[in-house]
């Protein structure tokens, strides 16, 4: 089984949900820290906070692709499935 390790915190669901989306259309393998069966969440504090997770192997090209996209490489360009 592969160890996942964490590349993002995001607050709240919808944040981790578009990065996790975002990081699998380059092809990476990611999930959240919550997956799983909480059946309700919380949207202040630390009890906010969804990590985004993925294979250890693929821990260095995520990285790179969300400090890119920090850096704001990706605004205004298709992205790997053509979206704007």
């Amino acid at each position: 089984m592969a160890k996942y390790v964490s590349v993002y915190s995001a607050h709240g669901p919808v944040e981790a949900e578009s990065i996790r989306a975002f990081l699998e259309s380059f092809g990476i393998d990611a999930v959240l820290s919550n997956e799983g069966g909480l059946t309700f969440s919380f949207t202040v504090g630390a009890l906010d906070i969804t990590d985004v997770l993925v294979p250890e192997t693929q821990e260095s090209k995520a990285e790179s692709i969300l400090k890119e996209m920090d850096d704001g490489i990706f605004q205004g360009h298709e992205g790997p499935a053509g979206v704007v």
